[in-house]
């Protein structure tokens, strides 16, 4: 319990790289909502696809050894916002 408690208490940050081939209002409305559902100390957008922790993405073709790679599904707008604020908790708590 303690282990958790001082886990818990630890400073995380994660860094998110969006390539997204949609217009830039879209970049704006996904930055934007994820500023609202997400602390800003805590989540951090970098214009460097190798300083990210997360590359957000709506093409499958995207490679980078050192991130976790998230395809947004511009079809299925809905579950694709619910995996990735899953994965983004889980990212923190790991």
């Amino acid at each position: 319990m303690i282990h958790t408690l001082l886990h818990a208490e630890e400073k995380k940050e994660i860094f998110i790289h969006f390539q997204i081939n949609k217009p830039i209002t879209g970049n704006y409305y996904i930055k934007n909502r994820l500023k609202n559902l997400f602390n800003e100390q805590f989540l951090h957008i970098t214009e460097t696809p190798e300083k990210a922790d997360l590359i957000i993405t709506d093409e499958f073709e995207i490679s980078q050894k050192n991130a976790e790679i998230f395809y947004l599904d511009p079809h299925d707008e809905n579950e694709s916002w619910s995996k990735l604020i899953n994965l983004i908790k889980k990212m923190y708590l790991n």
